[in-house]
């Protein structure tokens, strides 16, 4: 987000709309951690505030996941 000062009040409700788009948009691509025989078997991320991890099963999936309208902070990552 830009133009909205930390520590406004509005700024935690405008995150939780943009990371909400962002979740529902990486939902639906289906491209998360397959960890178990059944449909539902499947993470795609974890969020806690304002830290995420994406989780998928092969490089080309966390590619497709990652051209989202998230920045990367290379320094920050890790695979």
């Amino acid at each position: 987000m830009q133009g909205v000062k930390q520590g406004d009040p509005l700024s935690p409700l405008l995150f939780n709309i943009e990371m909400d788009h962002l979740l529902a948009e990486i939902s639906r691509q289906a491209n998360g951690y397959k960890f178990g025989p059944e449909v539902g078997d499947l993470i795609e991320s974890l969020f806690c505030a304002d830290d995420n991890a994406l989780l998928t099963n092969t490089a080309a999936q966390t590619n497709h996941n990652l051209n989202t309208s998230m920045k990367i902070n290379v320094k920050k990552c890790a695979a």
